[in-house]
């Protein structure tokens, strides 16, 4: 049986020659060293013995030793980085010396180190924060390098912060980028530097190589500034050219799936820029899409701005935009100019359908909507029946959702529990809370408290834990309030519930005709509820 020898790593052509030149006596003081060098591809401990004796030559005055010496010392990194730790003092007095190689070198095993022992190198960081006034972009390249890895060990002071800004105007992008991770990871003593820093953010990301770096970077800086970084975004999104702002879309999408009220401050750039694009990125349509969902409240003094937007688009365009209409439809309590201009596109759509699962269900979707506001109950039903026909392998847990929601106000329970079921799977946090609790309502309806608490308590408080924590605040309080509706019938207690429900219809915001409708119908068939137990209580 062999055993696995140690894998060699060779070195470099450039210091191998060195090697050579050492041993023929060529560099001075350093023959012993390239000899235990050698032999280090054969025995493992001269690979600490090479390591101790070039150490021991760089306690000199002479400079070309030292010079020579620190590159050794680079060649040799990975042989016993602890021994170079120990050190960490012998190298911090070279980064002071009047010749710049010698700095650049002691700088380079220094940010080496760093990665390695944040706590041993963090000493260093008064010796590095000089150079970087240097004004050779090798030597700050390294000590930028060095300071980004040791940016957890020291707070930084305010002028300090200043050099790492002021490199942010540079046309070295390298250096650039270097200083501007700096700041996002000392994000809290950096923020009043936030707007220099975004814009250094956004004009790397037109180098595509870069992209996937400040994408990071970015995810880490909203993580600390979500608020004020979408702010200051916001200022960029009309001036930036459209593949970068194509870049800001996608973060923002993505960013936005259990966050979105804090786009709120992008929603005038946002609109401003679909009315004056010709071509209208698809990401920034999706963006709009989901604030109509969330936040459609904030939408609806726009609504003359996206029906202009909708009545510019190309026809595919349209019918997401369309469903954005219908979504801040819910907020109005007219809504007979919206119904106006989207009802052309109803009759078309009506009469065909489309063959691409994505635009079907948009299209589903946005039919059912329009159907609800003018409740035609049983011509929701068959646009969702239409794409099951259409798609029968496909499940679209939100269709399905849409399907249960309305049957449930039919008060076909039954029925509605089936789609329900279905719509639990969805990956949607919102939509699964709202279809457990529409069908524990559907229990209680029918009278079946003890189903209704079993499903309550077993699966549904799981469930609704499990999503809030993917819920933008204003989602949340609707299903917090839905859920009290729900826990109150439970245990009978029907003052709590009816005030529960109102408030639950006040968070909720919704003011069409069809929501006040649906409002009342709730409200009866609470009190359809009460009736039933009290009637039994008093037998």
């Amino acid at each position: 049986m062999t055993k696995n020898k140690a894998k060699i790593s060779y070195p470099s052509i450039e210091f191998a020659r060195f090697i050579h030149a050492a041993k023929q006596g060529k560099i001075k003081a350093l023959m012993e060293a390239a000899f235990l060098y050698d032999m280090s591809f054969q025995h493992q401990q001269y690979k600490t013995l090479t390591v101790l004796d070039v150490l021991e030559r760089l306690k000199t005055d002479d400079e070309k030793v030292i010079e020579n010496g620190l590159y050794f010392i680079l060649g040799i990194k990975e042989f016993q980085p602890d021994l170079l730790i120990y050190e960490v003092p012998l190298f911090s007095n070279f980064l002071q010396h009047k010749k710049k190689k010698i700095r650049f070198r002691a700088a380079r095993v220094i940010e080496y180190l760093a990665g390695i022992n944040v706590k041993a190198v963090a000493r260093v960081v008064p010796a590095l924060m000089p150079l970087l006034d240097e004004s050779d972009d090798e030597v700050r390249m390294v000590v930028l390098s060095a300071l980004k890895k040791l940016s957890k060990s020291f707070r930084p002071k305010e002028d300090e912060i200043e050099k790492f800004v002021n490199f942010l105007s540079e046309k070295n992008r390298q250096l650039q980028l270097e200083a501007v991770e700096f700041l996002v990871r000392k994000s809290e003593e950096s923020q009043k530097y936030l707007s220099d820093i975004i814009t250094s953010l956004i004009n790397l990301l037109s180098i595509r190589p870069l992209q996937p770096k400040i994408t990071e970077l970015m995810h880490v800086l909203i993580q600390k500034q979500q608020d004020k970084l979408v702010i200051e975004l916001s200022k960029h999104l009309k001036r930036t050219n459209p593949p970068v702002r194509h870049f800001l879309w996608l973060f923002l999408l993505e960013y936005s799936e259990s966050k979105t009220h804090y786009l709120l401050p992008i929603i005038k750039p946002l609109i401003s820029i679909l009315q004056r694009e010709k071509q209208p990125d698809e990401l920034a349509i999706a963006i709009l899409v989901r604030l109509s969902e969330t936040e459609g409240n904030s939408l609806v003094v726009q609504q003359e701005d996206i029906i202009q937007i909708f009545k510019n688009s190309k026809k595919i365009n349209r019918i997401p935009i369309a469903l954005v209409l219908i979504n801040i439809c819910r907020f109005m309590k007219e809504t007979k100019p919206v119904i106006d201009v989207v009802k052309d596109m109803v009759k078309v759509w009506k009469k065909r359908f489309p063959t691409k699962v994505l635009l079907a269900k948009q299209i589903t979707e946005f039919l059912v909507r329009f159907s609800e506001l003018s409740t035609r109950y049983i011509e929701a039903e068959e646009t969702c029946k239409r794409f099951w026909q259409k798609f029968p392998f496909i499940e679209d847990s939100r269709i399905q959702y849409l399907m249960g929601e309305l049957l449930f106000f039919q008060n076909r329970f039954s029925q509605s529990r089936i789609h329900l079921d279905r719509a639990l799977k969805s990956n949607d946090a919102f939509i699964k809370g709202h279809a457990l609790l529409l069908k524990t309502l559907s229990l209680l309806y029918e009278y079946q408290i003890k189903e209704a608490n079993d499903f309550f308590k077993q699966k549904g408080l799981m469930l609704l834990k499990d999503g809030e924590n993917k819920l933008p605040p204003q989602q949340k309080l609707i299903l917090e309030k839905l859920r009290s509706v729900a826990a109150s019938l439970i245990s009978l207690k029907y003052d709590d519930a009816k005030n529960f429900l109102m408030e639950y219809h006040e968070v909720s915001g919704f003011l069409s005709p069809w929501d006040r409708k649906r409002n009342a119908w709730e409200l009866k068939q609470l009190n359809i509820f009460r009736s039933h137990f009290e009637a039994l209580e008093s037998l």
